[in-house]
């Protein structure tokens, strides 16, 4: 196992010499840092992994236009799941694999009972409705969706960026499978990578599975690895684990290959300043011995 991997501790690792044909990766908090500025480690291993072959596979709960951007941005090959799965998207078509017509009935009930304001990328959510998640929202949320007619026709979920309703045949597992299947893939054959509670589902069925540094403990026992490292160097420690990049592809192989080089620079400057701060040397005369008496 690479340095500074944690031991598995949720399912067994796949056999000995098994490499993922594909990688899935969610997008928030996995890409992203907690404050969702991207991170531009995690962009540099995604570009590694696709030049390596396999293609990424952007798995998120957010909505298709988004997650299309950062796929064309960053250049990922493989389909986007989009919306917790409830959209597939891959080569200009689009597969609405959930419908949420009850979903939209339930949401207006709990947006007039809670007073919330749905987010602004809800104007373009296909298949389900999203709320921010602050302190207590998720659980108000599951009361009132519990005390809802129609409430057994939904399913709430957080992410820990925003509270979601959704169809109950909705999951990110269901799109991912259907994602995988439009490449000839199956989800044995792919590493899934995420950091939180509703990635656990497709960590944990997919070929291996990663949670990422501070991710809660459903997921980690879920998943083949650990990491010690959040978002994208995360991503580059899992990568390297499981043979996804070579190890000078990653940043801590890079680091690793250029430190003989830093050395020697550091050895040249520290030499440099030595040169530069030692005192002037002047010149001395000679000192005249005396002559020893009855010496010519």
């Amino acid at each position: 196992m690479a340095s500074g991997a944690r031991q598995p501790r949720g399912r067994p690792p796949p056999p000995r010499g098994w490499r993922p044909k594909a990688v899935v990766c969610d997008v928030d908090g996995t890409i992203t840092f907690k404050d969702r500025k991207i991170d531009a480690v995690a962009v540099e291993a995604l570009r590694a992994t696709e030049a390596a072959g396999v293609p990424v596979v952007l798995a998120t709960g957010n909505v298709l236009p988004i997650a299309y951007a950062l796929s064309y941005l960053v250049g990922t090959s493989g389909p986007i799941v989009a919306e917790n799965g409830g959209l597939v998207y891959f080569r200009g078509a689009v597969e609405e694999l959930v419908k949420r017509d009850e979903v939209e009935l339930v949401a207006r009930a709990v947006e007039k009972r809670l007073g919330l304001t749905r987010l602004f990328t809800d104007r373009w959510r296909v298949t389900e409705v999203a709320f921010p998640e602050a302190r207590g929202t998720y659980d108000a949320v599951r009361r009132e969706v519990a005390a809802h007619p129609q409430g057994s026709h939904v399913r709430v979920e957080r992410t820990g960026f925003a509270v979601h309703l959704m169809n109950p045949g909705s999951a990110k597992f269901r799109g991912v499978v259907r994602a995988l299947e439009l490449i000839g893939l199956a989800p044995g054959d792919a590493l899934a990578c995420g950091d939180s509670d509703n990635d656990a589902e497709m960590v944990g069925r997919c070929g291996a599975g990663v949670a990422l540094g501070g991710a809660p403990e459903g997921l980690r026992a879920a998943a083949t690895l650990v990491t010690r490292k959040v978002a994208g160097r995360g991503l580059a420690e899992a990568f390297l684990r499981f043979g996804v990049v070579a190890p000078a592809v990653t940043p801590q192989g890079r680091a690793a290959r250029g430190a003989p080089k830093r050395a020697r620079r550091a050895r040249r400057q520290a030499a440099t300043r030595t040169r530069r701060g030692a005192p002037a040397r002047t010149p001395t005369k000679a000192r005249r011995v005396p002559r020893r008496a009855g010496r010519p």
